[in-house]
């Protein structure tokens, strides 16, 4: 009693993991995570930056893939190693600990930022169809309030028509102002959030104004076409009342 045997205690404590610990210690590792809990806290860094592509099969290869994503993984020979992957945990120093976070964090301002914004561009773009379904609406009623109105011929009657056809491109221009200037709007404030999806934010907008132009034209080239049915109508109306003048002299 009272006396240790060294080889004894040894092999009690390395059987109890008390060796490593010191060693880890000893080695400066302050920050002790397990893998579960590393790739829960990191995963993000994966996903955001991360090769898709090829998805880890093991937790261990996800915590490497993470450390080699975010560019702290230690290369090859390296005599300083300021991170460690065990077979259960992940042993990290104060400055690659530090770092993941900070891009941890980043990435998820970034994130959230990305999904206000499309909820900003699906809000406008609500906004957007409801303003043009109330020009439709209030283009066909003016429409239809200037054929109850008119008479039926002369030039009361195109006056009419004219009128009828000016309110409705007025009212589609108008809501095609509102909708360039909402997703300019949205377009803009996320850009000035977002600075690493610059190029992305632009071609989304190019995309956005090329598609409100596009639907411009198609509204213009409608109201064309009803425009030149309603004078054919208009004419043709013309003619049988001429014709039936005519049979009644």
């Amino acid at each position: 009693p009272l006396h240790y045997q060294g080889n004894t205690v040894m092999e009690q404590m390395q059987c109890a993991g008390v060796l490593e610990t010191i060693k880890i210690r000893a080695a400066g590792y302050s920050v002790r995570m397990t893998h579960a809990d590393f790739t829960s806290q990191y995963k993000i860094i994966w996903v955001s930056l991360g090769d898709m592509e090829h998805t880890p099969a093991t937790p261990p290869e996800l915590c490497r893939a993470i450390l080699e994503t975010a560019q702290v993984w230690p290369e090859e020979g390296a005599e300083v190693r300021d991170v460690q992957l065990g077979r259960s945990k992940v042993f990290m120093r104060n400055p690659v600990y530090n770092a993941l976070q900070c891009i941890a964090k980043g990435l998820q301002v970034h994130n959230a930022t990305a999904v206000q914004s499309a909820a900003r561009v699906a809000r406008s773009r609500a906004l957007v169809a409801r303003l043009r379904y109330e020009a439709q609406q209030r283009a066909q009623l003016c429409a239809a309030e200037a054929v109850a109105r008119a008479p039926v011929e002369g030039e009361w009657a195109l006056g009419a028509w004219e009128r009828a056809e000016a309110m409705a491109r007025g009212a589609v221009a108008v809501t095609e102002d509102a909708a360039i200037h909402d997703l300019m709007t949205s377009a803009h404030a996320a850009r000035d959030v977002i600075l690493q999806n610059a190029a992305e934010m632009e071609a989304e907008l190019r995309r956005a104004l090329a598609q409100a132009q596009k639907e411009k034209e198609e509204r213009e080239a409608e109201l064309q076409r009803r425009a030149a049915e309603e004078a054919a109508q208009r004419l043709d109306a013309e003619k049988q009342e001429l014709q039936r003048r005519e049979r009644e002299r």
